[in-house]
């Protein structure tokens, strides 16, 4: 199977399927800590604390900036789609096999005529 610029054994595609799940797992779990970041408390009231989280909070949100919430949900969306062509892929290959496994019989040969009147 060729996906952009790779190629990936059918056989495989299973296990790569569950690894881009987990990646995509992991991604979520950073999007939440992004999410905390972003909506954190005031840590104190000095200048210098006030200015490091609206600097923290841009570098999280602000998209005009290439923030992590922006690249994250490229990541999560690339990862999807992805898995869901994969996913797609296999069930057409599967499909395929399974017609070719299941319907076909074997050639047995040409069959004697039988007169059907005597």
């Amino acid at each position: 199977m060729s996906a952009g610029h790779f190629r990936i054994d059918l056989a495989r595609a299973p296990q790569v399927v569950k690894d881009l799940e987990e990646a995509r797992n992991q991604l979520q779990n950073l999007r939440g800590k992004i999410d905390n970041l972003a909506y954190s408390g005031d840590p104190g009231k000095d200048e210098v604390s006030v200015n490091a989280k609206n600097q923290l909070q841009r570098l999280a949100t602000d998209s005009s900036q290439g923030s992590l919430a922006t690249a994250t949900a490229a990541y999560l969306k690339a990862i999807e789609d992805a898995i869901n062509a994969m996913n797609e892929t296999i069930r057409t290959h599967m499909t395929t096999e399974e017609l070719n496994t299941y319907h076909a019989r074997p050639y047995e040969g040409p069959k004697p005529w039988v007169d059907p009147y005597t």
